[in-house]
């Protein structure tokens, strides 16, 4: 599922909840999914909306069912794995994408 974060009609930070994936231990379809491509466009950085849209991802899986969420961050955007540590995200395992290396960190979530 892709949400869009609009700020005056303009789409300014996007994300997706994936229930599944090839990699169970990042979404399995049960108890673990996965947020992907959470990005922020560089006109609305600093301003709070990846924090916002993160705890949107987070709430939305929690209410489906969902007590654990992945999220993957390629290895030298430092910035972006800072953001989700802040957020109680932890270290999962890194692996070789096809497009480079990728660190993954996952949080549990809290109950309702």
């Amino acid at each position: 599922v892709i949400y869009i974060l609009n700020v005056d009609g303009e789409p300014a930070a996007s994300g997706a909840l994936v229930f599944r994936n090839d990699d169970p231990e990042l979404a399995d379809g049960a108890s673990r999914a996965m947020i992907s491509n959470l990005i922020v466009s560089p006109r609305y950085q600093d301003h709070g909306l990846g924090t916002e849209l993160l705890a949107f991802l987070e709430s939305e899986a929690q209410q489906r069912g969902i007590d654990r969420v992945a999220i993957g961050v390629d290895k030298p955007n430092v910035r972006a794995r800072q953001l989700y540590e802040r957020h109680g995200y932890t270290h999962l395992k890194d692996k070789s994408e096809l497009w480079g290396p990728v660190n993954y960190l996952s949080k549990t979530l809290d109950g309702p």
